[in-house]
């Protein structure tokens, strides 16, 4: 990875506009004429002040104590800025991989374990925004301040500035060479974290199955020995870094030692006076200090590499997919969804689906049965545009659905047995509004809580604990049926929902679908749920059969000859 990429990465993980950016840079270049003029403005009031010229001193006293309290509150706007834009950075990147988290629009996470996707969510950004307060400022300000103040330098005095940028430059280059170790030091180390975090997280989700074999030693084991490689390649990494930082150390010590054995010769001799040592000394401080700051925060960078490339992988690299904002229209749509000569496999070869067509057409209620593995549910996921077909086309709502997944959502409901509920009212859970209803919103959300028997919950004051906790699976799912109704979804796409039913759910679900004008297709083993479908294809070897209801009675018998 060039230096480079991470740093343009840097600047779009800000998510800012590039307006805000230029301010802060305009901002940090005022804060550095500000601290450069301050020093600057020591050489007359020293000189006059020793010269016994009061009135002129006063002056040049005045004009120091503004530059003082400009540069002071320059320098705290420069870092609420900055520290806003570290903020931002993190905000943007959580938010940007919570969302494709959510939407699986990544082959990152379809071939990450989900240990390497917390860590990345929970830790990795967070350490990353407390990288950028530390160094962002090293990498805007200290640059603009090292090019004036070196100016100012110059302009003092030609021969001390020419000495002062010759150990600059060598710091620079023994920087350059000692940091592009560190590069592969800290891929290691990353690597050997997120091993470690995956293997804690295996052992935590079989750890039945690891003390009931009488693996606990074995596992032990291996975890200590993960530990420990974690650890040396965190220590040899940390030794790296500290070898990197010599040429920093040099460079802010050496121009000043240099200066000091000059301005000593120079002073003797009368070729610079007291007022010159101090403004000198002061501005050779403001040379080499600032790319002391930039070369450490330049190691710091490059240890950085590693989250910086998956980050860029992760987030910023070219989507496959294309999202659009205009919600399709329906109207005229007479096939809600079409499969066309598809097939699909998730490693590429082992075939779950082989050259799979059907319709569904407007207003229909269409069964999917089949037995476990037969792909009832890789179904749903490729209606919804969650995967990506091997070949042929999956057409949902007159839309290609992987391509324009986002466009789909807005106008289909979907419910599987996961029922995922936020802690609040069950108002909240259903409308997803904090603000008041509207007469209208109220009178529909009224409607839909009585035909599901929500109203009878709504009675006992009941508010829902996070995911839910407090309800049965049947309450659960009501309001998940709720909430799906409540956006007048044109498409209501039901995946497995009968796992959660009690028998008065099942009575309700079946009288509501009989009812609504929506498309409706579900999969489920439910005969009540069957009868009331207009069809039922059965999934099976990767191919399908489709059970008409005109023609071919759907009877217990019938569906379970082709659900096995």
């Amino acid at each position: 990875m060039k230096t480079s990429e991470a740093i343009k990465f840097i600047i779009d993980s800000t998510g800012m506009k590039k307006g805000k950016i230029l301010f802060i840079c305009v901002i940090c270049m005022i804060s550095a004429c500000l601290h450069t003029g301050m020093n600057l403005v020591l050489l007359p009031l020293i000189d006059n002040t020793i010269m016994g010229t009061g009135g002129v001193a006063v002056k040049y006293a005045v004009a120091f104590i503004l530059f003082v309290v400009l540069n002071t509150a320059f320098k705290y706007i420069r870092k609420y800025g900055i520290n806003m834009l570290c903020i931002s950075s993190e905000m943007y990147l959580t938010e940007k991989a919570i969302k494709k988290l959510g939407d699986k629009q990544m082959a990152f996470f379809e071939n990450s374990r989900e240990g390497e996707i917390t860590l990345l969510i929970n830790n990795r950004i967070k350490n990353y925004r407390f990288f950028l307060m530390d160094n962002i400022e090293n990498f805007i300000f200290e640059p603009i301040d090292f090019i004036i103040t070196f100016f100012a330098v110059w302009y003092v005095d030609k021969k001390v500035a020419s000495i002062v940028f010759a150990v600059i430059i060598l710091s620079a280059i023994g920087n350059f060479f000692l940091s592009n170790r560190i590069v592969r030091s800290s891929q290691n180390a990353y690597a050997a974290e997120d091993e470690l975090r995956n293997y804690q997280k295996e052992i935590v989700e079989n750890y039945d199955n690891v003390i009931m074999s009488h693996l606990n030693i074995h596992v032990a084991g291996i975890h200590q020995k993960k530990v420990e490689r974690m650890l040396e390649k965190e220590n040899i990494l940390t030794k790296e870094g500290q070898w990197a930082y010599i040429p920093a150390l040099l460079n802010e010590y050496l121009p000043t030692i240099i200066f000091l054995l000059l301005a000593t010769f120079k002073i003797s001799k009368g070729e610079l006076t007291y007022g010159g040592f101090a403004s000198l000394l002061s501005l050779i401080s403001g040379v080499s200090l600032p790319i002391t700051y930039y070369l450490r925060s330049f190691t710091r960078l490059k240890e950085q590499f590693p989250f910086i490339q998956k980050m860029r992988e992760l987030l910023l690299d070219d989507d496959s997919r294309v999202e659009h904002e205009i919600i399709p229209d329906t109207t005229n749509i007479q096939n809600m969804v079409v499969f066309q000569n598809v097939s699909f496999s998730y490693d590429g070869k082992n075939e779950c689906m082989n050259n799979l067509s059907y319709t569904v057409k407007k207003g229909e209620k269409i069964g999917i049965v089949g037995a476990s593995g037969t792909g009832k549910s890789t179904m749903i996921k490729l209606i919804m545009g969650f995967y990506k077909p091997d070949t042929g086309e999956v057409k949902t709502l007159g839309e290609d659905a992987f391509q324009n997944q986002q466009k789909i959502w807005e106008k289909v409901a979907y419910v599987d047995n996961e029922n995922f509920l936020f802690e609040g009212t069950i108002e909240y859970n259903i409308t997803l509004k904090d603000d008041k209803l509207t007469g209208e919103e109220k009178r529909w959300y009224r409607e839909i809580c009585d035909t599901l028997c929500i109203s009878d919950m709504e009675n006992e004051e009941r508010d829902i604990k996070q995911f839910g906790r407090n309800l049965s699976g049947g309450q659960r799912l009501r309001i998940s049926l709720a909430r799906a109704l409540y956006r007048r979804a044109e498409l209501l796409v039901l995946d497995e929902p009968s796992s959660s039913f009690d028998n008065q759910t099942e009575k309700l679900v079946i009288e509501l679908l009989k009812e609504i004008d929506s498309t409706v297709i579900l999969t489920t083993h439910r005969m009540g749920l069957l009868d009331i479908c207009d069809r039922v294809i059965s999934l099976k070897d990767g191919g399908i059969q489709v059970i008409e209801k005109v023609g071919e009675e759907k009877n217990e018998e019938n569906i379970i000859a082709y659900d096995c």
